[in-house]
């Protein structure tokens, strides 16, 4: 008899993660994306225009570690690179 197994994701992005999935922690989000404080990289993340933080430990702490899958924001910066609009 054949088992079933579902699964869930592991993040809330529009892309599955690569096998090899390396999350970014908040100072090289910060360096990259060349905001200056975690609050305008949250701004950013309700505003759509970067992808879902990921909570690294289950904390409800303000200033609990998270960070973004590197696959995940490298598109997002390519696609303002390149002009891409939300719309």
């Amino acid at each position: 008899m054949a088992v079933k197994i579902e699964s869930t994701p592991i993040h809330s992005g529009k892309t599955a993660p690569s096998k090899k999935a390396r999350i970014v922690r908040m100072p090289e989000i910060l360096e990259r994306t060349g905001f200056k404080s975690r609050s305008s990289v949250y701004r950013a993340v309700k505003a759509g225009i970067l992808p879902p933080l990921v909570k690294l430990v289950p904390s409800r702490e303000r200033q609990a570690p998270v960070g973004m899958f590197e696959d995940e924001l490298d598109a997002c910066l390519e696609a303002l690179r390149s002009g891409a609009t939300k719309n």
